[in-house]
């Protein structure tokens, strides 16, 4: 009667761990959001791109001079040089130069801006792998701190029988070992769950050993997943697409800019020069660069700047298939964790906890042995770790697939 009530409890406890516990899965997103160094690096090497995007396409700043001349060499007296004239000068570069420039920067920033939204998924798909590791961890501490009790309640049960002479020592002695094993596991689960919780303060920008509550089981919200919508999507979506799409369009800028830079800048000056009894007039000068007279150097420019498109473009091929690989394969990864955890729901969970409660009775009207029903606790302890596997499974390929795609994926 003892060893049934110790059964039933287990059986609770195992429901109970698939209802709700303390730590929910979208605050720990929230935080990481706001909190990760990660994210916030790359957040302000986006804002700096930004900042940069202004100064590249307005004219440098004007230049302004005074100049005397004629003064004698005994001293320098501005009040006796013979000439004084004061000047403004302003370089204007040739139109189209800054407004290629500035298309360059732009990209670049739209680039950057990609670049702290893909570490801004990634961030967020390991928080989410984090979360179920230590889900599995935690789970699977709580199952083996339960059948610790009850692999103590087949010993005692194995004990009474050798008492009465039922049966022999060996199965009091293999009840005690089937312990010492579960007591090891439950070390090994412990340190598991330790390391999984690190990590998860870790990306939270937390002390590695702050204590964290029971994780909450998330809702099991089976997908409909189509893989060519979701190759549509990430082609769109997915960070990395953004960052070689505006790295292509960064190197076309560059490369029309570098081809600007044959035309000829222009220096115009505007002053006023005064001369001792003379009345004062207006000084002006027009200057020009020579660009072209650079053409070897300016030709080298332009080439190496055209093999930085080409590596750009090959970099846009390489990432589109790698996204379509990605997509199929976590694809894959969701569709069979899923089929899993619905197959231990629905058929796996009833068998085994009625194949353990028939394996204890016959045990106890002695139409089994020990070993049978050793078995039978072995199946259901590895049932509930292998359910916990599969539900961790779906939702980390969940996460990667959603990393992959750029965006959550909604239950249908």
């Amino acid at each position: 009667m003892v060893f049934l009530l110790t059964l039933v409890l287990v059986f609770r406890g195992f429901a109970s761990a698939m209802g709700g516990q303390d730590l929910e899965l979208n605050p720990l997103l929230r935080e990481a959001k706001e909190k990760n160094p990660e994210i916030l690096a790359a957040r302000k090497n986006w804002e700096a791109a930004q900042a940069r995007i202004l100064p590249s396409k307005t004219w440098m700043e004007p230049e302004v001079a005074a100049e005397y001349m004629g003064f004698p060499l005994s001293g320098v007296n501005a009040a006796s040089a013979v000439e004084k004239r004061y000047t403004v000068a302003q370089k204007i570069p040739f139109p189209g130069k800054l407004f290629w420039r500035g298309k360059a920067a732009g990209h670049e920033a739209r680039r950057e801006e990609g670049m702290y939204l893909a570490v801004q998924v990634e961030v967020i798909a390991g928080v989410k792998e984090a979360y179920y590791d230590f889900l599995y961890a935690d789970r699977a501490v709580k199952i083996f701190r339960e059948n610790v009790e009850l692999v103590r309640g087949f010993a005692k049960i194995a004990e009474s029988k050798y008492s009465v002479g039922k049966v022999s020592q060996s199965d009091a002695l293999k009840a005690q070992v089937e312990l010492s094993k579960m007591l090891n596991k439950l070390v090994a689960f412990q340190q598991e769950r330790e390391i999984a919780q690190a990590r998860l303060n870790a990306l939270l920008d937390r002390r590695p050993e702050m204590a964290l509550d029971a994780p909450a089981e998330p809702a099991f919200l089976p997908v409909e997943l189509d893989v060519a919508k979701l190759e549509r999507l990430a082609l769109v979506h997915r960070p990395e697409m953004h960052v070689a799409v505006h790295h292509v369009e960064h190197t076309k800028a560059e490369l029309n800019a570098a081809r600007a830079d044959y035309l000829p800048d222009v220096m115009v000056q505007y002053g006023m020069r005064a001369m001792n009894g003379a009345q004062p007039d207006a000084v002006a000068m027009l200057r020009l660069s020579l660009p072209m007279l650079r053409f070897r150097r300016q030709s080298s420019i332009i080439a190496s700047v055209e093999r930085e498109r080409e590596h750009a473009q090959a970099q846009l091929r390489s990432v589109e298939t790698v996204t379509r690989y990605e997509v199929k394969k976590f694809l894959v990864h969701v569709q069979t964790a899923q089929r899993l955890v619905e197959l231990y729901r629905s058929t796996v969970s009833p068998q085994t906890k009625q194949l353990l409660r028939v394996a204890q009775a016959n045990y106890q009207s002695d139409k089994i042995g020990f070993l049978d029903l050793l078995d039978s606790y072995r199946t259901f302890i590895d049932f509930q770790l292998e359910y916990y596997q599969a539900l961790a499974d779906y939702g980390k390929s969940l996460a990667h697939l959603e990393r992959v795609v750029g965006k959550d994926l909604p239950a249908e």
